[in-house]
This record gives C-alpha cells, sequence and structure tokens, in this order.
C-alpha cells in the first residue's frame, strides 16, 4: 500500500527510513558545574533555581534499567534554568512532576524510564533546542501543549523514538518550527495525527510497526 498516497509533494517531503534508527539524543559536553543526581536522596537535597553546566538525574547509559530508585521529582520545583543538557534517564519515575517551572535547557533528554506514564506540563516560558523522548511507558505526548518551536542558533531536533506504548502524538498539536523532528520504533503508534501547522527542515519516520497511513501530516511543511 502506498502511504504517501494523498499527499502533496509540494507541501511535504519526508523520509521513510526503514532498518536505519536516526539516533535522536546526541553527546554533548558538560562542563565541571555539571550536577548529577543519582539517589533520591540528592534529588530531596536539591535547592538550586539554575544548574550552569548539565543537570543529570538518575544514571545515562545502558545498563540495568530504572535501577537508580528515583521516584519523585517535586523537590525540584523551584529549578528554572539549566544551561546544558537536563537528562532524566534509568528512573521509577511515573511523572515528570516538579518541572513545571522550568524555563531554559540546552536540551532535555528522557530515556529509559520504563515506568514513565505521564510528562508533566512544561511551562509556556520554556525555551529548549533539543528535546528527546525515549524508551518510556507514555501513551501520548499530553504535557508538551506550550510548546511552540525549538530553535536556537544551532539545529535543533525533537525525537520520539521507542515509546512501545505510545498510540497518540497528543501534545504536539501546538508545536510550530522544529528542525528536525524523527519519528522511530513506536510500535503501536497507528497514525501521526496530532501535529499541527508544523514546519520543519527534515522529516524522518522510521520502524513504527503498526503505522498504516500517514494520515496527519497534511499541514507539515518541510523547508530543506
Amino acid at each position: 500500500m502506498n502511504i504517501l498516497h494523498g499527499l502533496s509533494k509540494k507541501y511535504v517531503l519526508i523520509f521513510i527510513v526503514w532498518g536505519v534508527f536516526w539516533e535522536g539524543a546526541k553527546g554533548q559536553q558538560c562542563s565541571p558545574d555539571s550536577i548529577i543526581l543519582d539517589t533520591q536522596e540528592k534529588v530531596n537535597d536539591f535547592n538550586l533555581t539554575e544548574v550552569n553546566g548539565c543537570l543529570v538525574i538518575g544514571k545515562e547509559g545502558g545498563g540495568t534499567v530504572n535501577s537508580t530508585g528515583i521516584q519523585d521529582l517535586t523537590p525540584l520545583k523551584n529549578l528554572k534554568r539549566v544551561r546544558g543538557k537536563l537528562s532524566i534517564s534509568n528512573t521509577n519515575l511515573v511523572s515528570l512532576k516538579g518541572l513545571e517551572n522550568l524555563q531554559e535547557a540546552e536540551s532535555i533528554v528522557i530515556s529509559r524510564n520504563t515506568l514513565l506514564t505521564s510528562l508533566t506540563t512544561f511551562s509556556p516560558l520554556l525555551q529548549v533546542c533539543s528535546i528527546t523522548i525515549q524508551s518510556t511507558a507514555l501513551t501520548s505526548l499530553s504535557g508538551l501543549e506550550n510548546l511552540k518551536m525549538l530553535n536556537s542558533v544551532n539545529l535543533c531536533e525533537l525525537s520520539i523514538n521507542n515509546n512501545k506504548k505510545l498510540t497518540s502524538l497528543k501534545g504536539l498539536e501546538n508545536l510550530k518550527e522544529v528542525d528536525i523532528l524523527t519519528i522511530s520504533l513506536n510500535d503501536i503508534l497507528p497514525s501521526l495525527e496530532g501535529l499541527g501547522q508544523l514546519s520543519v527542515l527534515n522529516l524522518f519516520v522510521e520502524e513504527n510497526k503498526e503505522l498504516r497511513s500517514l494520515n496527519g501530516l497534511e499541514n507539515v511543511i518541510v523547508n530543506n
């Protein structure tokens, strides 16, 4: 079946790559001012409003999933700025409640949190270049409704990868601009509905097993 049927090539140029995984979470250098919170106790003791480097919550990289025991981010309720990457990985979190007041981060990586079923409602003031959401238990992207654009002087990216329970892109309807959008390896995602009037440079849709059509891309414009 031709899943591009009915889409105007004048407005949409889409790359569908089977068997190739676009790595969403890119390496990023962190300054000596970076902070690692790898236990719930360290999260509880955190009282800063700003971090001048990266903020790592949990444990990055491989190893045992959900290995840190972190299950509550509400002690971070006063956090407003992370001057580097905010990484949340290998935790027992079921939601990101506690990050509602975050206004700035260079990038946000949410990875290998297999109990995570809910994002917080991020502030409409949030300025961020790149967001990666991968290996979670999310069924939708509700909580990102206030996100309107990912931009800076660098290429900015939104990556939604390997979320085995994701069935909807709801939460992205207000996103207007991003340089790179990657949606891959979300096994039961049935459609791309939920995207609104979106302008992108590159759009990658890869190995979403239950994706049977590209409905939802009608208003997406690729400017490459």
